[in-house]
């Protein structure tokens, strides 16, 4: 749930103009120029069409103009995924179907949902538990991940560590949550 939950859009309790940030929002959710100028940049300067129409909802196919790529533009086009909107926007590149952004809400509407989608962890009974198996993972996770560490003879040492930090302490506070979380959901 918290993987979901974090790409979403909205307006922060202290701000100043309200209204005009939901405007901005609204903008950015319904119209495919500033989807695409958020997404892609300028149009003629860090993309070109390659392709006009080309999508099933008549929408274009696009990409860097001649001269640019990745690591040439000085607009970075990342993390489209994030953006308020990109159903309505260009598609990038030549490699994708056409049928792309309607093939995508298909998956998206016919996924399966885990059964703990909406449930929502509180840490508080665990708090330091979680604070030392952090800092277990801080001291091993870099050195694993890039292979410093052999981890025939590291794992073992980092699961015990994360046991004595509280480990089972924290998998059973949280199965406990997630399972009155489910009875309630019956």
């Amino acid at each position: 749930t918290d993987r979901v939950t974090m790409g979403l859009w909205s307006i922060a309790g202290s701000c100043e103009h309200p209204e005009a940030a939901m405007k901005t929002l609204n903008e950015l959710y319904s119209n495919p120029e500033l989807s695409n100028l958020y997404m892609y940049g300028i149009e003629g300067v860090h993309y070109e069409v390659i392709e006009e129409g080309a999508v099933t909802n008549g929408q274009d196919r696009i990409n860097y103009p001649d001269g640019l790529d990745a690591t040439t533009t000085t607009y970075r086009k990342s993390g489209t995924w994030l953006m308020p909107n990109q159903f309505i926007g260009d598609i990038w590149g030549t490699d994708l179907p056409a049928d792309y952004w309607d093939a995508t809400k298909t998956f998206n509407e016919e996924s399966q949902k885990s059964a703990a989608f909406g449930f929502s962890f509180d840490a508080t009974q665990v708090a330091n538990e979680i604070t030392a198996c952090t800092n277990v993972v801080n001291k091993y996770h870099k050195a694993l991940v890039c292979g410093a560490l052999d981890p025939e003879t590291t794992l073992p040492q980092f699961n015990s560590e994360l046991k004595d930090a509280g480990i089972d302490a924290i998998i059973a506070e949280k199965q406990a949550q997630l399972d009155a979380w489910l009875a309630e959901q019956k």
